[in-house]
């Protein structure tokens, strides 16, 4: 595998970046392009059926995770789909299922009694751009990987200066523009310890079971 070492400047930290694919060729974008790309992006997956997305979220000390998520969806249709999440936090695993038919909604946490009185959470806000960011394309013959890179800051009581993170926030498009995957790493810009990660993969044309009603 090529890496190509791409060094940037975000504010005031002094960035080193490898650009991860085979070949791939590294230039800085314009954050418009970048997040016009991951509308595109969304749209073209959201028309693809069957479809598997597993969502993996981990919090992690000193390099042991802490707690995790891990949401599975599988999707027939537009309005038929089923989601299961696990959570695992301070040693206890919760487990919440939900299942879209229509306009009908079905759910239960650990394997409770199903239920059709749900709580649908509203859809992820849209992408919006962020001050100080740097954003980059990475084109390989067979995808394009778009970067985007920036600053935050966390106050902490006794400390005299705020912890700083740098989060990298990395998404691998087919040359059709649909998702293939996306990872997001934040890290300590001093340690450079990992704070958290999040993967995102996406699965088109596999089968699973049937997604039906559990109760009447």
């Amino acid at each position: 595998m090529k890496f190509l070492l791409s060094v940037y400047v975000l504010q005031g930290l002094i960035l080193v970046v490898a650009a991860g694919t085979s070949f791939a060729q590294s230039s800085s974008i314009a954050a418009m392009d970048f997040l016009v790309s991951h509308s595109a992006a969304y749209r073209a997956t959201d028309v693809k059926y069957p479809r598997k997305e597993t969502y993996k979220y981990e919090v992690l000390s000193e390099g042991k995770v802490t707690y995790s998520s891990t949401e599975v969806s599988e999707y027939l249709g537009y309005d038929k789909y089923r989601i299961i999440e696990t959570e695992i936090s301070d040693g206890k695993t919760k487990v919440k299922e939900a299942i879209q038919i229509g306009q009908n909604r079905y759910c239960r946490e650990n394997s409770a009694k199903w239920d059709n009185n749900c709580y649908e959470p509203p859809p992820a806000a849209a992408m919006g751009h962020i001050d100080g960011a740097i954003y980059m394309l990475e084109s390989a013959s067979d995808s394009k990987t778009y970067v985007r890179i920036y600053k935050t800051q966390k106050e902490e009581k006794g400390k005299p200066a705020p912890l700083v993170f740098v989060t990298e926030d990395r998404s691998v498009l087919n040359r059709d523009m649909s998702h293939r995957s996306r990872s997001i790493i934040r890290t300590n810009s001093v340690t450079k310890e990992i704070i958290s990660s999040t993967t995102v993969k996406y699965e088109y044309g596999i089968k699973f079971s049937p997604i039906e009603a559990p109760i009447k």
